[in-house]
């Protein structure tokens, strides 16, 4: 729920700030402000944000188990958000829910929990395609592990776009370092 609640604050945020690239910018005095527009992508659909792994119940016949993972379809990218604490229980979830591992383009992880990275090893054994972006603060041993099971890996440090409308917050937090996901949804 904390996570759900975490999504809907930086989702918020976005649509009253815009990206958080925009805020990171540092603007040049030389330069006449431009409009910007207000879609980066004016045909994008909206977010459709499914829960795929909790604690709490919350589809009738999936499994529940400590963790949480989201899958954000109608993006540039179908992107999963954590990966719950078991590969078996989410890829049951998913199947349950009809999502195909290959149609995931991308996993955000939020930090190096158990409940949150517990399913990834599992979900690249079925789709090595996959983007992973991990807070860079994680072991080393991890980012290698992860590349050796075939992902591509993005540490991530600072605020970063990854695809229209998906932003990571960069790390944020101590001594825990995490990152949120924000999705525009205007």
């Amino acid at each position: 729920m904390a996570r759900i609640l975490k999504i809907i604050i930086a989702t918020l945020i976005l649509n009253m700030c815009g990206s958080p690239l925009d805020l990171a910018a540092k603007p040049d005095p030389g330069k006449k402000p431009q409009a910007q527009p207000f879609y980066e992508n004016p045909s994008a659909r909206m977010p459709i944000i499914t829960v795929v792994y909790d604690n709490n119940p919350y589809g009738e016949g999936l499994e529940t188990a400590w963790g949480f993972s989201c899958l954000i379809k109608g993006m540039e990218k179908t992107i999963l958000f954590d990966t719950g604490g078991s590969g078996k229980i989410l890829l049951a979830n998913m199947s349950k829910m009809g999502v195909v591992p290959d149609e995931i383009d991308t996993v955000v992880i939020s930090h190096i929990h158990g409940d949150q990275v517990g399913g990834v090893h599992s979900l690249i054994a079925e789709n090595r395609r996959i983007i992973t972006y991990l807070p860079g603060s994680f072991p080393e041993p991890f980012f290698q592990d992860m590349k050796k099971r075939g992902s591509r890996v993005v540490p991530v440090r600072d605020p970063l776009k990854i695809g229209n409308g998906v932003y990571s917050t960069g790390e944020l937090g101590e001594p825990l370092r995490e990152q949120s996901l924000i999705v525009r949804t205007l």
